[in-house]
């Protein structure tokens, strides 16, 4: 049954999104969710070299309470050759891997890495701010799946809140979240919908797009943040999306803001320098391996302000070629004009 739903799309385990990629689990960018969630489920680890060539060097955790124990294949190269750092963690386990060599004399190279467990991290961390403050705390803090049935019951019965603290609104959130390409929150919300509502994710995105006459093979959406492999989207209908979005001026005043400036800010900071695309493009950013996408409103010569929307898959050229080209062609949509012959 649970290979069949996964088919489906409509079952996910725990923490991961359905069909994430296994090599990118150990990187921040692919933190696993949780209801508590602390820094972004992201610590630092730093590798710095040995004194000696061909010698360990030496790896670090900046946070406690990860949950990883670092497994250290990391050898001191030369001072002439490169530094190559490779991260490595299976699903469902603590041991994060970390091959490749530094160089001797190099400065420490840093990574933002996935914790291991979101729940345990953050309740360790919650500890420890206690009892930094004078809270005397029994116990050590524990993840409450890790505990056993009778005593998960017991540790639950007769809860009472003592505090009640509110987010930012969500329309504050996704501007920090599409602007920053923060995964974690795409899937926290994704998550969260489907919670409110009582239904699969997948089926409540479905659902909507199918009232706005995308149907499911223009169109299928497995995770919130966009690292499966297993979402399938058109070019057409994210061009569709963006237009209905556009057309309704409630959706319009909150969804624009929530785009990266070409050349101002979040992803789009450090490209279209120079070009009439600079400081009028709201558009957001998409990358895997061999795949960049670039989707969002362009204004032309003209002010007529235009949607598109460009996929660039499974693609050998070199990836900044890619860019640069998609780049090309939106400037190109900025310098349009209806006078033109």
């Amino acid at each position: 049954l649970g290979q069949d739903l996964q088919r489906r799309g409509t079952y996910s385990p725990p923490q991961l999104g359905f069909g994430w990629s296994w090599d990118d689990l150990a990187f921040g960018f692919a933190a696993p969710v949780g209801p508590l969630q602390y820094q972004e489920n992201v610590v630092v680890i730093q590798i710095t070299p040995n004194r000696t060539v061909n010698a360990l060097a030496e790896l670090t955790i900046q946070t406690t309470g990860s949950g990883l124990k670092l497994v250290n294949q990391v050898t001191t190269a030369s001072g002439t050759d490169p530094s190559l750092i490779q991260l490595r963690r299976v699903a469902n386990t603590q041991n994060l891997v970390v091959s490749g060599s530094i160089s001797l004399g190099s400065s420490a190279v840093v990574r933002s890495v996935s914790v291991a467990d979101p729940t345990r991290f953050f309740v360790q961390a919650f500890h420890a701010a206690l009892e930094a403050n004078g809270v005397v705390v029994l116990g050590d803090a524990v993840d409450i799946d890790q505990l056993s049935e009778t005593h998960r019951h017991s540790a639950t019965n007769e809860l009472y809140a003592l505090l009640t603290i509110q987010s930012e609104p969500l329309s504050t959130i996704a501007i920090d979240m599409m602007k920053r390409s923060q995964n974690l929150f795409a899937e926290s919300i994704y998550r969260r919908l489907g919670f409110s509502f009582n239904d699969n994710s997948a089926a409540i995105v479905s659902h909507v797009l199918a009232d706005w006459g995308i149907q499911r093979s223009r169109a299928i959406i497995v995770d919130g943040s966009g690292l499966s492999r297993y979402n399938y989207l058109t070019a057409s209908a994210l061009t569709d999306i963006l237009v209905r979005l556009y057309q309704n001026e409630v959706d319009q005043t909150r969804f624009l803001p929530t785009l990266p400036i070409a050349n101002e800010d979040g992803t789009l900071r450090n490209r279209f320098r120079g070009t009439a695309t600079a400081g009028n493009a709201h558009a957001k950013t998409g990358s895997m391996s061999h795949v960049r996408a670039l989707a969002g409103y362009v204004p032309t010569a003209d002010d007529e302000q235009l949607a598109f929307s460009i996929l660039a898959n499974n693609f050998s050229a070199d990836p900044t070629d890619v860019v640069t080209a998609i780049d090309a062609f939106v400037s190109a949509l900025a310098t349009m004009s209806r006078g033109d012959s």
